[in-house]
């Protein structure tokens, strides 16, 4: 089991040091609008501090869109 360490070491961290990234993912619903423009939850906003004019990558694969900021 190699990867059983590594486990052992992510559990040991504190909630003050886990990050939104290190989380499991969450699941929100948004709307696009006529314009093509999709809203981002606000909790996801806080979370990952992000901030009016912050770039994206949009990534296309299969049936799912990501979104990464730059």
């Amino acid at each position: 089991m190699p990867d059983a360490p590594r486990k052992r070491a992510i559990l040991k961290k504190t909630e003050a040091e886990s990050t939104a990234t290190e989380a499991g993912p969450s699941f929100w619903t948004t709307h696009l609008s006529t314009k093509g423009q999709v809203v981002i939850p606000e909790q996801i906003r806080k979370d990952f501090g992000l901030r009016p004019g912050d770039e994206f990558v949009v990534v296309a694969l299969n049936d799912l869109v990501f979104l990464k900021r730059v």
